[in-house]
């Protein structure tokens, strides 16, 4: 019978054992197919308890060195194929860690806008203060760029905001106090994380599936938690990339009013699929829409816009006073024209145009373990074949030139999965995104032929 030497150190006893079945695995004491101690056998004579061996156990078996059978017993597993690590590419790393868009055409529109503004003998009047919720004529615009998805709004609801994390600070520091509690999904954008824990808000992450944020986990969350807001991304949700349906949209905007709970969406890629209304189309109570010009036209504007319920404008706007004064008019002005002379509209068909090439480089690449995405997506929320970890994975990526964001840094409580999030528009162009896919393609399918079931030895 095998029995571990254990290095009995500060560390927990059920790891020891773990490391020292990884060692005499390695070091041939232990071969493929070896019938290993039943849980009772080997506390016995370790002297430890049951619990501890079958935690011990589990570690080994997720780390890939064992296979347990119900009924058969725990078997030696063939060790991990070694990993093989592609060249970094020539162009150095490729980072698909931020959700950046395709700007070829938006660098062309902007060096034609900024020619005719230059020639206004009114652009002066955009370097003075103006209201702290913004020009009329750019809340216009703004109205008219939200009435796309669906959500048709009066301009003076509409506040100006300085980006998208603009938008949910100020949404924020109007809606909630230190201490109260926020819901959101259990995986959601890590930039939403940061801003509440500086508020000294309450987070409490709600399950999701395929369709985003599941109702019957949104209800209880407000029957144990009374929170004050809900925030969410229906539509592309980052980072699972989940479209929520017509009818879940209803019921979440029942239950939100039921309970007495604030909706502060975040529809900053549903230009990508405007075939989904927004989730405040359905509210029966208070909402929040918010959405920024940083996936559709060019992160660099820094220009978002909040819609706020009826009457509130004042009071979301002494947010805007107090963090920012007011959002550039300059970017106010740009976007404007963009949205009246139709360039807009076209920026962001062009946006879906190079998403969609990209989303079919990504399943050309990736083939049967290309996640689900909608076809004019911008990211991928890929979860990790086992043995994979994706802090491991991240880093075997990152050695091999490709930078990704795992789970972690979106998780909201309980543990991440084993997954991560690929930005498909942040390689500069087509060819060094299909690079960067072949890499991580290879990588995924070592760890697949690592994987193999071994048939146990009795």
């Amino acid at each position: 019978m095998w029995v571990p030497e254990l290095e009995r150190g500060a560390g927990p006893v059920y790891q020891a054992i773990a490391e020292a079945l990884a060692a005499d695995i390695s070091e041939g004491r232990l071969t493929i197919g070896q019938r290993l101690p039943t849980h009772r056998d080997l506390a016995r004579r370790l002297g430890v308890t049951i619990g501890t061996v079958t935690r011990a156990y589990a570690e080994a078996e997720r780390r890939g060195l064992v296979a347990a059978t119900v009924g058969r017993g725990t078997f030696v597993k063939a060790p991990p194929a070694p990993v093989s690590r592609p060249e970094p590419p020539e162009d150095g790393i490729v980072d698909l860690r931020s959700n950046y868009p395709a700007l070829a055409a938006s660098a062309a529109a902007l060096s034609q806008v900024l020619g005719t503004m230059a020639q206004d003998p009114g652009l002066a009047e955009l370097l003075r203060y103006h209201d702290h919720a913004g020009l009329m004529r750019h809340r216009a615009a703004g109205a008219r760029l939200i009435a796309r998805s669906g959500l048709s709004l009066a301009p003076d609801r509409i506040l100006v905001t300085a980006g998208g994390q603009h938008a949910i600070l100020t949404a924020l520091l109007t809606l909630t106090q230190p201490g109260d509690v926020v819901l959101t999904e259990e995986l959601t954008y890590h930039g939403f994380k940061g801003v509440a824990q500086r508020l000294k808000l309450r987070l409490h992450g709600v399950a999701l599936d395929t369709e985003g944020l599941i109702p019957e986990a949104f209800e209880e969350a407000c029957r144990r938690f009374s929170p004050r807001a809900l925030y969410c991304t229906p539509t592309l949700q980052n980072p699972t990339a989940a479209i929520m349906s017509e009818a879940r949209r209803i019921r979440i905007a029942e239950i939100a009013a039921a309970h007495g709970v604030t909706i502060l969406e975040d529809d900053i890629f549903g230009f990508l699929a405007p075939e989904h209304r927004p989730l405040s189309a359905y509210a029966q109570g208070p909402a929040c829409y918010l959405s920024s010009v940083s996936k559709s036209l060019a992160p660099g504007l820094r220009l978002g816009f909040l819609a706020v319920p009826e009457g509130e404008s004042a009071r979301f706007a002494e947010a805007i006073r107090m963090t920012s004064w007011m959002a550039p008019p300059l970017a106010g002005e740009i976007v404007s024209r963009w949205v009246e002379d139709g360039t807009a509209e076209r920026l962001m068909a062009a946006q879906r145009e190079e998403n969609a090439a990209r989303i079919r480089l990504a399943s050309a690449r990736l083939g049967r373990l290309m996640p689900a995405s909608h076809p004019a997506g911008s990211h991928l929320w890929l979860r990790l074949p086992k043995p994979w970890r994706a802090d491991r994975f991240q880093q075997e990526a990152l050695s091999a030139g490709v930078a990704l964001t795992t789970g972690e840094a979106f998780a909201v409580g309980a543990g991440a999965p084993e997954a991560v999030r690929i930005c498909l528009g942040a390689a500069h162009s087509r060819e060094l995104l299909d690079k960067a896919l072949a890499t991580l393609a290879r990588l995924l399918h070592s760890a697949e032929a690592a994987n193999e079931p071994v048939l146990s030895i009795l």
